[in-house]
């Protein structure tokens, strides 16, 4: 029970709790005093998140990107490009030639933006059905919010490599299905 329904419990019996009411107005404005003098102004930055801060004429920040639809359009060409830009598998690497991240899921960057794909370990891949099904989704957005048709290729290859390769056997009872691994 909280502290309402206890005291509603007791009124019920018919104790009463002068007061009560006036006891609480006092913790509110004690408690609301308290927070006040302890919350004070945010620290300013001169940089935040890589970038300068850039203030309007009032001094609130500002959007420190100003292309077309603001940092919408930045993110979203960021991430295309590191996925445009993948590494591709090596000839005698895998079953069909495709950018790394279909058939490895883990990667690093470095400070240059170079992606370079982190050695597989066992259990490593076992999220292969849901990151193609995360990386064929996403390119379709970029491709209807973009028109960029270098979207299509990756969507292909991803759909390409399930279909080939991620199937059940065919059998006379059922038709091959997707493997997921839960």
């Amino acid at each position: 029970m909280n502290g309402d329904a206890h005291v509603q419990f007791w009124e019920s019996l018919g104790v009463r709790f002068p007061g009560l009411n006036m006891m609480r107005i006092h913790i509110s404005l004690l408690t609301s005093a308290v927070f006040s003098v302890v919350a004070g102004a945010a620290t300013v930055q001169t940089h935040y998140f890589g970038h300068d801060a850039i203030e309007d004429r009032y001094g609130v920040i500002a959007p420190w990107y100003k292309g077309q639809n603001g940092q919408y359009d930045f993110r979203v060409r960021i991430a295309a490009e590191t996925i445009k830009r993948y590494p591709w598998t090596t000839a005698g690497r895998a079953v069909a030639p495709a950018p790394e991240y279909v058939y490895n899921g883990t990667w690093s960057i470095d400070v240059d933006g170079k992606i370079t794909p982190v050695e597989e370990r066992d259990w490593n891949n076992g999220d292969l059905p849901q990151r193609a099904a995360f990386l064929i989704e996403g390119m379709l957005d970029y491709y209807r919010y973009s028109g960029d048709p270098a979207a299509l290729t990756h969507i292909a290859t991803e759909a390409d490599y399930l279909i080939d390769h991620c199937l059940t056997p065919a059998n006379p009872k059922f038709q091959p299905v997707l493997s997921v691994s839960i």
